[in-house]
C-alpha cells in the first residue's frame, strides 16, 4: 500500500515538473506575448496542489497498542519496521513544499486577476486589467516561488525514492524470515 501511495506521488510531481517547465516558458516569452497568462493560468491547478507520502500505520500500531509486537521473533525485524515507521526524513520536506506551495498561490492568485479571468469563471465584467496588461512575467517573487518549488519537488522525489527503498529492502527482510521459520 505504502509503495502504492509513493508511486503515486511521484507520479504526481512528474505532472509538476512538466507544470514549472511550462511555468517559466510562458513566463519567458510573455514579454512579447501577453496572451500566454492564459496558459500560465491554466497550470494553476497542478502549480498549487502536491501528492504527500504518510506511511499507513494502522497495522503497526495495532499491533504496538495490543502489545503484540513480540509476534515478529526477530528482534532485527522489529528493529528494522520501528525504524521505518519512525522515519520523519519525509515531513520537513512536504512541510516545505506545502508552504511553498501556499505561498506561491497567494502571491500568484491576486497577480493574475484580469478581466478576461474574471469574466470566464463569474460570466460578470470587473473593472480590473486587461489579459494583456498582465505583468507577472516580471514578477521575481512568481519566478522565485516557481524555482524553490522545482527544487522542493526534487528533493521530495528524492525522499520518495529512498522511501521506495526501505520498504523494498523491509519486503526482503521479511520474506527472509519468513524462509527461516
Amino acid at each position: 500500500e505504502d509503495m502504492s501511495f509513493i508511486d503515486m506521488c511521484l507520479v504526481y510531481n512528474k505532472n509538476k515538473f512538466k507544470a514549472i517547465d511550462s511555468a517559466f516558458h510562458f513566463m519567458s516569452l510573455m514579454k512579447n506575448n501577453k496572451s500566454l497568462g492564459k496558459q500560465f493560468s491554466s497550470l494553476l491547478p497542478v502549480l498549487t496542489n502536491s501528492e504527500f507520502f504518510y506511511p499507513s500505520r494502522i497495522t503497526f500500531d495495532g499491533i504496538i497498542s495490543t502489545g503484540q509486537i513480540e509476534i515478529i521473533r526477530s528482534s532485527e525485524l522489529r528493529k528494522q519496521i520501528s525504524n521505518y515507521y519512525s522515519d520523519k526524513s519525509l515531513d520537513g520536506v512536504q512541510e516545505q513544499l506545502k508552504i511553498n506551495t501556499q505561498s506561491f498561490l497567494d502571491i500568484t492568485t491576486p497577480k493574475m486577476i484580469n478581466q478576461e479571468m474574471a469574466k470566464f469563471f463569474t460570466k460578470r465584467d470587473f473593472d480590473v486589467i486587461p489579459l494583456e496588461q498582465l505583468t507577472i512575467h516580471k514578477d521575481p517573487d512568481i519566478l522565485a516561488k516557481l524555482f524553490v518549488m522545482l527544487n522542493k519537488t526534487k528533493e521530495h522525489n528524492q525522499r520518495l525514492t529512498e522511501m521506495r527503498t526501505k520498504i523494498t529492502t523491509l519486503k526482503d527482510i521479511i520474506t527472509q524470515q519468513r524462509n527461516t521459520y
